[in-house]
C-alpha cells in the first residue's frame, strides 16, 4: 500500500470543506422547520376564523330570529342601552368562541329599518383572539 504524499497546503481541507457542508445543511434544516412551523399555524388561525365566523353568524341568525320571529308580527330592538346581545357558545369544537351582537332601529316614512351587527370571537392558542364581522340590514314595511 503506498501512501499518497501532501503538500504542507493541503493538510485539513477537506476537514474544513465538510464543517461548511454540515453548517450549511443545518441551516437549510433549521428554515425548512421555521417554515413549516408556520404553515401549521396560518392553518390552525384559518381554523379558528371559519369558527369565529360560524359564531358570528349564529349570532345574527339568533337576532334575526327574536326581531323577525316566525309566527308573524315584528318585535323592537332590545331597549338595552347599547342593544347588544352576548353569549358564550358551549357546542363541541366552538368552545371559548362567543358572539355579540348589536341592533340599531330607525324609521322613515311608512318603513322601519334594522342594522344588524354580529361580531364572533374565538380564542386561540397562546390567548390569540381572532373575530370575524357580519352586518345584515332588514326591512319592515309598515302596511
Amino acid at each position: 500500500m503506498s501512501v499518497i504524499p501532501l503538500k504542507k497546503g493541503q493538510r485539513g481541507s477537506m476537514l474544513m470543506m465538510s464543517v461548511f457542508v454540515m453548517v450549511v445543511i443545518a441551516l437549510l434544516g433549521l428554515a425548512l422547520t421555521k417554515m413549516l412551523s408556520a404553515s401549521n399555524n396560518a392553518i390552525v388561525y384559518e381554523v379558528y376564523g371559519v369558527r369565529a365566523l360560524y359564531v358570528a353568524r349564529a349570532g345574527l341568525e339568533h337576532k334575526l330570529a327574536e326581531v323577525f320571529p316566525l309566527n308573524g308580527g315584528t318585535r323592537q330592538c332590545e331597549s338595552d342601552d347599547d342593544n347588544d346581545d352576548q353569549q358564550t357558545i358551549n357546542a363541541q369544537g366552538l368552545a371559548g368562541c362567543r358572539f355579540n351582537v348589536q341592533c340599531a332601529e330607525e324609521t322613515y316614512s311608512d318603513s322601519t329599518y334594522f342594522r344588524f351587527k354580529s361580531e364572533g370571537l374565538c380564542v386561540a392558542a397562546n390567548n390569540v383572539v381572532i373575530s370575524r364581522t357580519l352586518r345584515v340590514d332588514a326591512q319592515e314595511l309598515n302596511n
